[in-house]
């Protein structure tokens, strides 16, 4: 949809009609709402279309949750569960050209999943076969648009019989190389602060208690048991170890172009804080003295500054609009991600699964930027 059409036909009375105007208005109206839902709405998975992998029956299944999307190009992509157990391979119809898929001609190997075996069976097989047949194997949707010549009959008049737009959803399967081709002639949902990707999800273990512990029957043993619980994890990973930044530090980092505005500089990085860091170190490396007294309190600040930073790495994550995307990136497909959702990585899921951005209609997210 590079083109955008900007006229229409407007027709009078006792006008004679030619397919060129019908159709010339059909497609104005047709381009007019997908560019509602693609610029205005957004593009991506809007909710659901998750996988889920089932191999503990006789022959594995991969299953779509109900789900809605929108293509880049602003086609709407609806359906309900779905529970596959068979394959079968799958090129375009004759007449059909995508480009993600290959350009003039398909160039890569896909399979159509199926919820049970068709009439013809030809190429059939069940998802178990071979066993090793979805490994490294991820799944999209891909919107087919098909026009059926209906002008193909014999023996009769044929005036009233045209082309019918046949949509078919169909869900198919791709080798991890396969699609990795396709991205480089489409793309993923455009991000803000790509990077907010490597922040880590920091969790605050439990110091704990057990009364036959000799740990436990001493103050200072059990101290020392509270500062082991956060002195080589998550202090390092909050404050940094070394010349390595910790999180809180890269937080700032990545969204330096927001935060600017608030702090100047990167306050984590200022000789205050600095400071603060060595005389926090000492204390629960356990050489100041008196040694690791009041322990607990700096266990509950430290929980207190990672709930913090998660309520930041989680209200900042949303911080997805785009305006004016390119409506080429994925025409009429989206990526779901890996088939054996057991051995997915979390930069699978990232990478090979279209997220939702919306346009900053919102008054610039103005809200949520001042929440963040």
């Amino acid at each position: 949809m590079s083109t955008i059409i900007n006229t229409y036909p407007v027709f009078e009375n006792s006008q004679v009609l030619t397919s060129t105007q019908l159709n010339q208005l059909v497609s104005y109206l047709d381009q007019q709402n997908r560019l509602t839902r693609a610029k205005l709405i957004g593009m991506g998975i809007v909710c659901g279309l998750r996988i889920s992998f089932d191999d503990t029956g006789a022959n594995p299944t991969v299953t779509i949750s109900k789900g809605t999307a929108i293509t880049s190009e602003g086609f709407l992509i609806a359906m309900g569960a779905c529970e596959t157990a068979y394959y079968r391979p799958y090129t375009l119809p004759d007449g059909v050209e995508y480009k993600p898929f290959g350009h003039p001609v398909q160039d890569i190997t896909l399979f159509e999943l199926l919820k049970e075996m068709p009439e013809d069976t030809t190429g059939v097989k069940t998802l178990g076969n071979p066993a090793s047949f979805l490994d490294n194997k991820f799944v999209l949707l891909f919107l087919e648009c098909f026009d059926n010549d209906l002008k193909s009959c014999l023996g009769r008049t044929c005036d009233d019989l045209g082309i019918d737009r046949i949509f078919t959803l169909r869900k198919l399967v791709i080798s991890k190389t396969d699609l990795d081709k396709v991205l480089t002639r489409s793309a993923n949902t455009p991000v803000l602060y790509p990077a907010k990707f490597d922040l880590p999800e920091i969790s605050m273990p439990r110091a704990l208690f057990a009364s036959a512990s000799p740990n436990s029957q001493n103050y200072t043993a059990f101290s020392q048991t509270f500062a082991n619980t956060f002195r080589t994890t998550v202090y390092p990973a909050l404050f940094g170890s070394g010349s390595a930044p910790g999180a809180l530090s890269q937080t700032y980092t990545i969204y330096e172009p927001l935060l600017r505005l608030a702090y100047g500089t990167n306050p984590f990085a200022s000789p205050t804080v600095n400071n603060l860091k060595s005389a926090w170190k000492a204390f629960f490396d356990g050489t100041t003295s008196p040694t690791y007294q009041g322990i607990q309190y700096f266990y509950d600040f430290l929980k207190d500054v990672l709930l913090a930073y998660e309520e930041f790495r989680q209200c900042a994550f949303d911080l997805m609009a785009v305006c004016c995307p390119d409506m080429s990136l994925f025409p009429k497909h989206v990526m779901l991600g890996r088939a054996d959702t057991t051995v997915e990585t979390k930069e699978e899921a990232r990478d090979y699964r279209h997220g939702f951005v919306q346009p900053p209609i919102y008054n610039q997210q103005r809200q949520w930027v001042a929440r963040t």
